[in-house]
């Protein structure tokens, strides 16, 4: 490689006028709903992810539903306890977040719990760590942030289409 091609200038623009005019004939309504769907898109991979990792922890019937034995209440499996939510209704605050709080046993698969007693003293164990949110962030986590701007064109450009 010699020094010219090194020096060599590469011009690159973007035409952002369309994509202003399309933002700017949208309504507030749509906007946040365009990137409400955006931010959705953008954190699939880390929600498939963290279900994969927690379906390989070992830990039995986690695609099952689980009916409480004292109250009788039904819940949904603890697959179903990731939930992926978003708020674009301020664009300065707008959030996408990947979270595990959608079942209240995931978190003591994440992370643990100490040696638990009964009132009257009696030992019932503990819950070892089990991890699988974390690894999930690590591994998926920056793939998501790197394709959120691009999912954010594409959904303003499918809006635009319409």
């Amino acid at each position: 490689m010699t020094s010219a091609n090194q020096n060599k200038d590469v011009d690159f623009s973007v035409d952002d006028k369309a994509l202003i005019e399309a933002l700017g004939n949208l309504s507030y309504k749509k906007m946040v709903s365009t990137y409400n769907k955006a931010l959705k898109k953008a954190l699939q991979p880390l929600l498939k992810q963290a279900r994969t990792n927690l379906r390989r922890t070992g830990i039995k019937n986690v695609g099952k539903p689980y009916k409480s034995k004292k109250t009788g209440k039904q819940y949904k499996s603890m697959l179903q306890g990731i939930k992926i939510s978003t708020d674009a209704r301020d664009a300065e605050n707008a959030y996408g977040k990947v979270h595990i709080l959608g079942d209240f046993r995931l978190k003591w698969w994440e992370l643990g719990t100490g040696y638990r007693y009964t009132n009257n003293g009696k030992f019932r164990g503990a819950i070892q760590p089990r991890r699988f949110f974390k690894p999930a962030v690590d591994q998926k986590g920056k793939e998501c942030m790197d394709s959120l701007d691009e999912t954010v064109k594409k959904e303003i450009q499918k809006v635009w289409d319409k």
